[in-house]
């Protein structure tokens, strides 16, 4: 019944910012309230109805829109509010609403999930997920992680922010060079950070254990999905072990040799991990036998979630329609949270890049209860994650930054001392396939006869007659390079010596 749904308030037209973001926030506080997922009670609408005693003063309202978690996701806002644009310029059109069909249903996808998660080869992943939490993961704060007294009462936060100059170069710049995404930058960063961290209070230790959040839409595990437009909570959590092993700590936070080093290694490390860890949850909450052996391990005392980029107003600003909008106007309002949840980890890490008027600034924030870490060491930490992600940026701005990693090169093995070699030979190197059965014989023919004569070689001499215009010669036969890529070709040995 959406008439139970929607509450109406009036509100003066003539209140300040302060006292109208004060009250959108009991409101939002109140309609949170209201939320009550045990009777199916999981979506509010609150219109702030702005009016006035004044018919000169008008101020357009504002609709607060509330759902609970268990529906819905980060990417489902992106979903959800473009359509209500549409619903409701269709209907002011004096329409019936028509949006654009979903695919695959909640329903179907749990039902894919529960059957993905006995598979032969989701029972395979089971010795990694062991092997990778089963290593050394020292101790954070002041004691480790209890979930039965480091709940929401006890929570505290750090927030910090990024020069737009840095966010930019986060954003762009780093995952073209290193042919990757922005998170792959940003958990280097906090690979490098939290070593360093480690270092100055005596603990050596390489690697760190992190939860990784995701989108959890990983269409790929159930043949023909489409989840595009599917609302719902699909988020994954999955523990990640991201080691810098012996990178130097100081050349990475000066931006040289070393920061590249470090985001090829956790770029690849990242990779590894099959169907981006969905694997993970279904092992250890959806199969009975795999679960008994995944309980007791721990998942990591740092809990990091990349949000993406969003507008001004938290949400995408391609919603069709003037009179829908993301809105800024009332500040940021919110609502205490859940006083008895558990927390998510020692440091729960949410970054989120915003536009600013300066263009795109990236923020995070460090959550922490307070009994399980000192406020000044959650500080510290975050300051060094700040200072990491401007030496990448610093990096990417160096001749040599960059390049091709295993992972990048799928039809054949190599390592990358191997592609480092071959970049080094070839710096404007694209790509890397094996060779053809024709092309190995040929190739074969024309090493062993390196010192005697190629009987595959044949030499065509044309004589040209008349005035040679050098500079058209020459752009005419780098057109022709242009054109053929077999042409740029480079024979190569990998350290196995396979061509």
């Amino acid at each position: 019944d959406v008439d139970g749904l929607v509450r109406r308030v009036e509100v003066t037209a003539d209140l300040d910012e302060e006292a109208a973001a004060a009250l959108a926030s009991a409101q939002l506080d109140a309609a949170l309230g209201r939320l009550a997922p045990t009777t199916g009670v999981m979506v509010q609408f609150v219109w702030l109805d702005f009016r006035s005693e004044c018919s000169t003063a008008q101020r357009p309202g504002r609709l607060l829109i509330l759902a609970h978690h268990l529906v819905i996701d980060g990417v489902s806002w992106r979903i959800l509010l473009p359509d209500l644009a549409s619903a409701w310029a269709q209907v002011s059109a004096g329409h019936t609403p028509v949006l654009d069909p979903t695919g695959t249903s909640m329903r179907r996808w749990a039902h894919a999930l529960v059957e993905e998660a006995s598979a032969p080869a989701r029972l395979a992943e089971l010795p990694m997920w062991q092997a990778l939490l089963q290593a050394p993961d020292p101790v954070l704060g002041l004691r480790p992680f209890n979930a039965a007294i480091d709940v929401g009462s006890t929570l505290d936060r750090v927030e910090v922010s990024v020069p737009a100059p840095v966010t930019a170069s986060l954003l762009t710049t780093l995952p073209t060079l290193f042919h990757g995404g922005v998170e792959d930058g940003l958990l280097a960063a906090l690979a490098l950070a939290v070593c360093r961290w480690r270092r100055t209070r005596q603990v050596s230790e390489s690697s760190t254990l992190i939860q990784l959040e995701g989108h959890g839409r990983q269409e790929q595990i159930a043949a023909g999905a489409d989840l595009s437009r599917t609302v719902g909570w699909f988020t994954t959590v999955l523990p990640v072990r991201l080691d810098i092993g012996a990178a130097d700590l100081d050349d990475a936070f000066t931006g040289g040799a070393g920061a590249g080093v470090v985001v090829k290694s956790i770029k690849e490390q990242l990779r590894s991990i099959p169907d981006r860890g969905i694997g993970y949850g279904l092992l250890r909450y959806l199969n009975q036998d795999t679960a008994e052996q995944l309980r007791s391990l721990p998942v990591g005392q740092i809990s990091f979630n990349y949000l993406g980029r969003v507008s001004g107003g938290g949400v995408p600003n391609e919603m069709p329609g003037a009179q829908w909008a993301p809105c800024g106007h009332l500040g940021d309002i919110a609502a205490p949270g859940d006083a008895d949840m558990p927390a998510n980890g020692v440091v729960d890490i949410n970054a989120i890049v915003t536009d600013g008027s300066e263009g795109p600034v990236l923020g995070a924030t460090f959550t922490f209860p307070t009994g399980a870490i000192r406020r000044t060491d959650v500080q510290d930490l975050a300051e060094k994650w700040c200072a990491a992600l401007a030496a990448l940026a610093t990096h990417a701005q160096t001749p040599d930054a960059g390049g091709l990693t295993p992972s990048d090169l799928p039809l054949v093995t190599a390592r990358q001392p191997d592609i480092d070699r071959w970049e080094a030979a070839y710096p404007a190197v694209t790509d890397v396939w094996p060779l053809t059965p024709l092309q190995s014989g040929l190739l074969f023919h024309a090493l062993l006869a390196a010192s005697s004569v190629d009987v595959y070689s044949m030499q065509v001499v044309f004589t040209l007659t008349g005035r040679v215009d050098a500079t058209r010669l020459h752009t005419a036969a780098q057109a022709v390079l242009n054109r053929h890529p077999n042409l740029r070709v480079a024979f190569v040995e990998g350290a196995d010596g396979i061509p």
